[in-house]
């Protein structure tokens, strides 16, 4: 009798451990919340984008809103056009854009732009 009360105290402080913790909850960060910040496409001239919290954009060379509808980003040219990509985080600070042609562009978060 002593060595099953031993074995099942054994097992329910077993099963205590597996399951301490899963009541936490895990933070999890949004597609838009990921978008947000300062990213550097390199080439020449370099090409850098903000994403804004408010759904507005900024390059060194234009302005416009973003949008994130059915897995794709629109990024709208202020007065002409809107830009439709596929996007794929790489990691936290890499991602990748790929228009429906085919053309492809990573873009990275400058080190002194990541949030720690």
């Amino acid at each position: 009798m002593q060595k099953q009360l031993i074995t099942i105290t054994i097992i329910s402080m077993f099963i205590c451990l597996l399951f301490c913790g899963c009541n936490e909850e895990v933070e999890s960060v949004s597609a838009d919340e990921r978008f947000v910040g300062v990213w550097n496409g390199g080439g020449y001239p370099e090409r850098i984008i903000i994403f804004y919290p408010d759904g507005t954009w900024s390059s060194t060379s234009s302005d416009g809103t973003w949008t994130l509808r059915d897995d794709k980003l629109f990024i709208n040219k202020k007065n002409e056009y809107t830009y439709i990509f596929d996007y794929y985080f790489v990691n936290e600070y890499t991602l990748r854009l790929t228009q429906s042609n085919g053309l492809e562009i990573t873009y990275r978060k400058p080190s002194e732009h990541v949030n720690n």
